[in-house]
């Protein structure tokens, strides 16, 4: 599998939208790795809250906040 078709978001909403796969993976880049990770269990894994919080051995709520600031973070990038 090369590295761009591991990039395609497993579902059509949230980050799905962006056409430039490349600006969203440096973006993507800049995140510390759990907000990275959590992103990546999300949209590219399609986990759930519940099952991402399993995985990484954390609090769901701890997910969602990670989430909330890993988007932002990654709008404002991709807006400037």
């Amino acid at each position: 599998m090369n590295e761009k078709s591991s990039l395609e978001p497993a579902t059509t909403g949230g980050l799905g939208k962006f056409e430039h796969r490349e600006s969203l993976r440096q973006a993507m880049q800049t995140l510390p790795e759990e907000m990275q990770k959590v992103l990546m269990l999300r949209y590219w894994k399609a986990l759930t809250n519940r099952q991402i919080a399993a995985e990484l051995k954390t609090s769901e709520s701890t997910v969602k906040r990670l989430l909330f600031e890993a988007n932002l973070r990654l709008y404002a990038k991709l807006e400037a």
